[in-house]
């Protein structure tokens, strides 16, 4: 995938969840049962980048459930983080400029960062490693970072797949394989927004942090299998 491209499909997937910023909020003010595990790993006044925040609904659940937490919550749609601040206008909540990969945070500054539900938006294999590098440059030694990228079920994927691997081949779109649009419609059933998806192997996900300095302590499938997760820690 060309740069350019890769840059457009970053602006759109902005664009898109701006279109649905209230409607994906409403959608998404709950926690799953895998992501209450995970919060066990924060530790009380710990320092945590909520990396693709949405509407702030990791806030929501370490603000109920730990003390002293210094959080700062990141999205690439300014919509969703309007969202987000009028829940917890005391909290730091940031726009994702261009170059989208760069953080305004200091080297080593967290101790926990979290990843949900992001990387599946992000395109082109160097910009998905330059993201997982500046994840870790703001990531204190021995930090953790938790990710979580969508796992569909295999008989919802292969239209989509055979479609844009096909256009691909025939040179009609510029993307890589794996990558597809995945609609979000309405009430009405009307498709509001296409979102752009890369599709990832449990063992693709692991290759992404394991090449780029993270040790990886798990990587598995849960939420029926729908998606795939992944912990892993800051080497050095």
């Amino acid at each position: 995938m060309k740069k350019n491209t890769a840059e457009k499909l970053i602006l759109k997937t902005g664009k898109d969840y701006d279109l649905i910023a209230r409607k994906f909020s409403l959608t998404r003010n709950y926690l799953w049962d895998e992501m209450k595990k995970l919060l066990k790993l924060v530790n009380d006044g710990d320092r945590v980048l909520d990396f693709g925040c949405g509407s702030g609904r990791i806030a929501d659940a370490l603000i109920e459930r730990k003390k002293g937490i210094d959080y700062s919550g990141v999205d690439v749609s300014g919509k969703i983080i309007q969202e987000a601040r009028k829940k917890h206008p005391n909290l730091f909540f940031f726009t994702l400029k261009e170059p989208f990969y760069t953080l305004p945070f200091d080297d080593n500054y967290f101790n926990v960062v979290f990843a949900i539900a992001v990387f599946h938006h992000i395109p082109s294999g160097d910009i998905r490693k330059k993201t997982v590098c500046e994840l870790k440059r703001v990531l204190k030694k021995d930090g953790l970072i938790i990710v979580s990228v969508w796992s569909p079920p295999f008989k919802k994927l292969i239209y989509p797949f055979i479609k844009y691997t096909f256009l691909k081949f025939i040179g009609k779109i510029d993307m890589d394989i794996g990558d597809v649009f995945i609609p979000w419609k309405n009430s009405k059933g009307e498709v509001v927004a296409e979102r752009y998806v890369h599709f990832f192997s449990k063992g693709g996900l692991r290759g992404l942090f394991g090449k780029n300095a993270f040790s990886i302590l798990r990587s598995y499938y849960a939420d029926s299998r729908r998606n795939i997760y992944l912990i892993g820690k800051k080497d050095g």
